[in-house]
């Protein structure tokens, strides 16, 4: 993928690649599917990669905002850092136990 230039106008290659993201309970049945691949740009944090993956969806991007994030298994605490891990679990708040 490309990106405009601002210097140039001529077009710079941007390196992407896709992250996995599995959604559970509500995000899951929001998202009509338990996992979908988006597409990361350099530079993306993990709240950007959230946020692509609820486009179009007012309802999973709800949902999205007020759950827990694991990359790789770890709880991200930070969404605003860089997203570095391309397997990514999306946990919704949920009552019970």
């Amino acid at each position: 993928m490309t990106e405009p230039s601002t210097t140039t106008g001529h077009t710079a290659p941007t390196a992407t690649r896709t992250a996995t993201l599995t959604f559970f309970a509500s995000a899951a049945e929001a998202a009509g599917q338990p996992r979908t691949d988006v597409v990361v740009h350099d530079g993306d944090t993990y709240r950007d990669v959230l946020r692509r993956s609820a486009e179009g969806n007012d309802r999973l991007a709800r949902i999205v905002d007020g759950s827990a994030v694991f990359a790789a298994g770890e709880l991200v605490r930070d969404l605003d850092r860089p997203a570095t891990v391309d397997q990514i679990d999306v946990l919704p708040p949920f009552a019970g136990g």
